[in-house]
């Protein structure tokens, strides 16, 4: 705004408020700052791309792809409307022509190291594999209808974790890290879908009974924002030192860490690229006599979810008695599996009414493994494989304290300080649930 006031004749700065407006989610407002910035310069570039954006993000894709199309009718050279136009023909299953604008974009950007070259890449991988396996497309596309049903839209998340972690978190402005599938806690994680597909992961090809590794994405444990203060969760993931209910659980904004996360692993915006889906929240469906459904379900959702379940069950009954299937299929068949194996449980964890954020393969990410060297030679359990995000001080609403800390009110109160110090006002609870 002061830079308008100051200049009121610069396009840059009315599309860069529309950017501002796109990354919060208010996409009506990043339309109006764009349409300012184009009436001010009708060639400027970045403002139609914007626009484009805004109307992907909408769902409106015959809209967005005209203005990704002016963009480039603009300044050829524009990299990033190519690689919004690859993310429409994806989303429409159009994938021949989803591949040449991902190519077209790989040859102009020429940045190995930033995220979106590497997601372009990972693009290209995937419809190769689409187009060279009709097993592999047909899917693919089960799953994607899948995810998009499970998908959370909530604002707001909670999560369970010790008071040692929480003081990371908020007192050491760590950031919040994802484990590698294969690191949660539960070592059933995974098993729920594969279960009801009747789907062995050792390979066919063989007699030996091993088990191929395949690439699990990272993954992120929360319930609804509505739980912070559960007494069957403080049981279970309140937890201190494997004491109950001497933990913490914080309640962040969900979309706000979301766009954190896109910024971390894009800080130069990048003239306004549309993200796919691999960074998302999506609520866990919960089996029970071979059916399933999630938290804030209806009968119309949890029907199409089981329909699409026993179809997806079907497509894997075709791919497993197909003859002469390769071990390169297989591996690209349970990789796919893997990105949405996170998202079912049995109906015994039914109570949680969990909301996980998956990543996939964590592109944008270092991974890291967390081991010390003076262990090496002598440790009997697998380093961990993470990824860091970011720090969540500021998406902070409510803090609660376990019901059984000790000096729970001196813990209110370090917490109080500590983030009124950094002007963050988070409401501070304090459990008295009756925990024995």
């Amino acid at each position: 705004m002061k830079a308008i006031k100051l200049n009121p004749k610069l396009a840059y700065s009315y599309s860069g408020l529309g950017t501002v407006y796109c990354n919060s989610g208010n996409f009506q407002s990043g339309k109006e700052w764009y349409l300012k910035a184009i009436e001010i310069d009708p060639k400027y570039v970045y403002a139609y791309n914007g626009l484009g954006v805004v109307y992907f993000n909408l769902s409106d894709y015959k809209k967005a792809k005209d203005y990704y199309l002016k963009a480039i009718e603009i300044d050829p050279k524009f990299s990033a409307s190519y690689y919004n136009l690859g993310l429409i023909y994806y989303n429409q299953e159009k994938y021949e022509i989803a591949k040449k604008e991902f190519q077209i974009y790989l040859k102009l950007k020429k940045d190995e190291n930033d995220f979106y070259y590497k997601n372009a890449v990972a693009k290209l991988e995937e419809i190769d594999k689409i187009l060279e396996n009709s097993n592999y497309k047909i899917i693919n596309e089960k799953i994607n209808k899948i995810k998009s049903i499970l998908l959370f839209n909530g604002e707001c998340i909670t999560h369970y974790t010790s008071i040692t972690t929480v003081q990371f978190l908020l007192l050491n402005r760590s950031p919040l890290r994802l484990s590698e599938g294969s690191f949660l806690n539960d070592t059933s994680e995974g098993q729920e879908l594969l279960n009801f597909l009747e789907y062995s992961i050792t390979s066919s090809n063989n007699n030996k009974g091993e088990e191929i590794f395949t690439k699990r994405p990272f993954i992120g444990s929360f319930v609804d924002a509505q739980k912070n203060n559960d007494l069957t969760l403080w049981r279970m993931y309140g937890k201190e030192a494997l004491e109950e209910a001497k933990g913490c659980s914080i309640t962040i904004n969900a979309l706000e860490l979301k766009q954190k996360i896109i910024d971390k692993i894009n800080p130069k915006k990048d003239g306004g690229l549309s993200k796919g889906d691999d960074i998302e929240f999506y609520r866990v469906a919960y089996k029970k006599d071979n059916s399933f459904d999630f938290a804030g379900s209806t009968k119309e959702t949890e029907e199409k979810l089981n329909k699409l379940m026993n179809e997806l069950k079907k497509e894997i009954k075709i791919f497993q008695n197909k003859k002469n299937k390769n071990k390169n299929e297989e591996v690209e068949i349970i990789e796919l599996l893997n990105r949405v194996a996170y998202l079912f449980k049995s109906v015994e964890y039914q109570y949680e009414n969990e909301i996980r954020l998956v990543i996939n393969e964590g592109i944008g990410f270092d991974k890291i493994i967390d081991f010390d060297f003076k262990e090496f030679k002598t440790s009997q359990t697998p380093f961990k494989v993470y990824i860091e995000l970011v720090p969540v001080l500021s998406l902070l609403k409510t803090i609660t304290i376990g019901p059984k800390v000790n000096k729970a009110e001196e813990w209110a109160s370090t917490f109080h300080y500590y983030l009124s110090n950094k002007n963050i006002k988070p409401e501070i609870h304090i459990s008295r649930l009756p925990f024995k």
